[in-house]
């Protein structure tokens, strides 16, 4: 294991040398990478998937990935609130624009590979939950196949591994030596392009990749302090409480405070109080295990 993590630690300085190369100093140049996201909320329905936009930039040896419509949203909900609106009239106009309206993930990860820390942001209603975690090196190993895919336009070969409770397939860029990738994935000799897990519930797949015009960091870290209560865990602690609101309305009301209704079909207007099917990227199994983290 002290072999495996020494080999990593040194492949990752070339990589981040590499990039620097790429990339100039970092600052002025922005890898960015759009993926689209799909997942199942119900590991029994094995056709409907849903599928949401999530954006990668790499600055160097730091990385952000985020919901694309949530950073749209949430630019509009700041914009709203610096023009002097009131929460529930920022609400309301946002769901007049149709900004409330669509599904995907809220969650937003920043990392840093050089430190091996990271940092989630999620909601649970009006209320900002952030989480801190460490990094855990994936050992990625050679798959079978050593053919050579394309994923726009970048030659891609493949790696397998088993990583935060599930086993992933990885393509990564073989020519573009970035240790990032969508999600918390990284660590591979280039920028992951592709993954998939061994039970196909989550698929990410790159879509464009190219140098961004800006640095979003700022605006990102702006747009979580918009009129929210927030909230600050260990990782472990933030994705049990995910989980269970996610999975239950009255969850979601024990934990938040305010309640939940839902129309009834005669029109009457109740108390929430539904189970809901839910399915996370790190399994509850993950957290069992692994109860330090």
């Amino acid at each position: 294991m002290k072999r495996t993590v020494l080999t990593f630690l040194l492949l990752f300085a070339s990589l981040v040398t590499g990039l620097a190369r790429t990339a100039g100093d970092g600052s002025s140049q922005i890898l960015r990478c759009r993926y689209v996201y799909s997942f199942k909320k119900d590991s029994l329905d094995d056709r409907r998937f849903r599928d949401t936009t999530m954006l990668l930039d790499v600055y160097g040896s730091q990385s952000v990935f985020y919901s694309g419509f949530g950073y749209l949203r949430d630019s509009s909900l700041r914009a709203l609130e610096n023009a002097g609106m009131s929460l529930p009239e920022m609400m309301a106009e946002s769901n007049r624009l149709g900004l409330s309206s669509g599904y995907g993930e809220d969650f937003q990860y920043f990392i840093d590979f050089k430190k091996n820390l990271y940092e989630k942001y999620d909601y649970i209603g009006l209320i900002s939950l952030k989480g801190e975690g460490e990094l855990t090196v994936p050992e990625w190993l050679p798959a079978k196949d050593k053919s050579i895919d394309t994923v726009c336009g970048h030659p891609c070969r493949l790696l397998v591994g088993d990583y935060l409770g599930r086993r992933w397939t990885i393509w990564y860029a073989t020519d573009i030596a970035v240790p990032a990738g969508p999600w918390l994935l990284w660590g591979a000799p280039g920028l992951i392009m592709q993954a998939v897990d061994s039970d196909r519930l989550f698929i990410f797949f790159a879509r464009d990749i190219g140098y961004a015009p800006s640095d979003r960091r700022d605006d990102l870290m702006d747009n979580i302090n918009v009129g929210l209560e927030h909230r600050t865990y260990p990782i472990r602690k933030m994705e049990m409480i995910l989980n269970r609101t996610k999975r239950s309305t009255m969850e979601e009301q024990k934990y938040t405070g305010w309640p939940v209704f839902e129309h009834l079909d005669d029109g009457t207007m109740v108390r929430s109080d539904r189970t809901l099917p839910y399915i996370p990227l790190i399994p509850d199994e993950y957290w069992e295990k692994n109860k330090k983290r």
